[in-house]
């Protein structure tokens, strides 16, 4: 998103809710977008637009960034296939990570230095630029085998669990344990939204044999 596309949503989210920042000071109208922006600027407009729909359908109270990044997950959560656009590659969201997609994710969505057109930037900065690159490419290798280690132990870890994972920590620096915590974090939501889908499921059944009935 970019900023002007967060000061949109902003005027939406004043007019959804009794113009509720009308009574903010220049100064903090600034640090709201600031906030939002830091955010969600990672995220495709569309989406976040989807996901404050999504929030506003089902909430009365004023969201806060986190409420829409919650909203931003479930709708990952109930995506069907990833496509790798870079190399073609594709990874059904409901196969267990392999190291492949592991390295495909991260490197795709996590660090798009690494898969940028050096021929395209300013000489003066490209030297710059592919020192940085090189030396990510070094750690992001290094975090992979990291990760990699943890998730090989497990038997249930599947590719959208990662994706989920990403883009709660996407634009920040994340050690080991919390992007385990994140991908642990996204395999209970996911589990969550199975059980809720069988609840529901059930509850049409019932309704459907009391109706014949």
């Amino acid at each position: 998103m970019e900023r002007e596309q967060i000061k949109l949503l902003l005027q939406k989210i004043n007019v959804a809710h009794n113009k509720c920042y009308d009574k903010f000071t220049k100064d903090q109208k600034t640090q709201l977008i600031d906030m939002f922006f830091s955010h969600l600027k990672y995220y495709d407009n569309d989406d976040v637009e989807k996901a404050f729909y999504n929030y506003e359908s089902e909430n009365e109270y004023t969201p806060k960034p986190a409420h829409l990044r919650k909203e931003l997950n479930y709708m990952n959560a109930k995506k069907k296939h990833y496509i790798n656009e870079s190399n073609h590659i594709k990874h059904d969201d409901f196969d267990k990570v392999t190291r492949q997609s592991l390295q495909d994710l991260l490197i795709d969505e996590y660090c798009p230095v690494l898969k940028m057109n050096i021929m395209n930037i300013d000489e003066n900065k490209r030297d710059f630029i592919l020192s940085r690159a090189n030396k990510m490419r070094y750690s992001i290798m290094e975090f992979i085998n990291q990760v990699w280690n943890y998730i090989s132990e497990t038997s249930d870890i599947c590719n959208y669990h990662l994706q989920i994972a990403i883009n709660s920590v996407r634009g920040t620096k994340v050690s080991i344990k919390d992007f385990m915590r994140e991908i642990l974090n996204a395999h209970d939501l996911s589990e969550k939204l199975k059980d809720e889908e069988v609840i529901n499921n059930l509850k049409k059944e019932y309704i459907k044999s009391t109706v014949k009935s």
